[in-house]
């Protein structure tokens, strides 16, 4: 996988994006994070759909803590897309994604409605 960084037509960042996306589909969930980490800690300054690969692979990771402050970063980028995080009495209030993620069968993908 890592020989698509050198290879890719797409800038550097995009090519991070791509790849942390696929090992998230993949269920590489420590590759999906250092890749999405590093996309967020480069230049040009990350956009939303950025923290929300990073948020994903942590919480797939079992780190709650730090998906909830990336969904949150997402969010503040991005306030219009908090109609989309499912929360049980407040939808949309980042704080409310913890017990969203907590109740069985939900996963932070499932609260973004149709990705970024």
């Amino acid at each position: 996988m890592r020989h698509e960084l050198i290879t890719s037509a797409k800038p550097h960042h995009q090519a991070l994006e791509i790849m942390a996306a696929k090992a998230l589909a993949e269920e590489d969930f420590v590759t999906a994070f250092k890749l999405a980490d590093r996309r967020c800690r480069i230049e040009p300054p990350p956009q939303s759909h950025s923290y929300v690969l990073r948020a994903d692979a942590s919480y797939k990771l079992g780190d709650q803590s730090a998906a909830l402050a990336d969904a949150t970063a997402a969010l503040q980028q991005e306030p219009r897309l908090g109609h989309c995080l499912q929360g049980p009495s407040q939808p949309g209030v980042p704080t409310q994604a913890a017990s969203a993620r907590s109740r069985p069968g939900s996963s932070l993908e499932a609260m973004w409605c149709g990705g970024l």
